[in-house]
């Protein structure tokens, strides 16, 4: 039997925390932390870290979607070549729209609900 180290599911909520909390009209920097750490532990979660996930693998793969999604837009930048690089953002960026983190919290939301079961 393999011993589950219950600290990770606390940094797990921690870093899911950080980004739900973050208003709806962030500015870039404000977001590009959290958002990278909640990629960070929704790719954990996916990979079994610090359980395999069952039923609730699909959220997190919408999640993880979800999230993808804004940091392409706001946090990457794509050369001639066809490669996308991480970027950080200018810190005279415009807002976030509240709509852009919406389906974000929608998805993680979601994914507290069947995880919760």
């Amino acid at each position: 039997m393999e011993r589950i180290n219950s600290f990770s599911f606390y940094g797990v909520g921690k870093e899911f925390q950080a980004l739900e909390t973050t208003r709806d009209n962030a500015s870039p920097s404000d977001l590009f932390w959290p958002l990278h750490q909640a990629m960070a532990a929704a790719e954990r979660l996916l990979e079994g870290k610090p359980i395999p996930l069952g039923i609730s693998h699909a959220k997190v793969v919408a999640l993880r979607d979800q999230m993808t999604a804004v940091w392409n837009n706001h946090f990457t930048e794509v050369d001639a070549a066809g490669k996308r690089t991480a970027k950080f953002p200018d810190p005279n960026a415009a807002v976030l729209t509240g709509w852009e983190l919406y389906w974000v919290k929608k998805a993680l939301t979601e994914f507290e609900t069947v995880f919760a079961e």
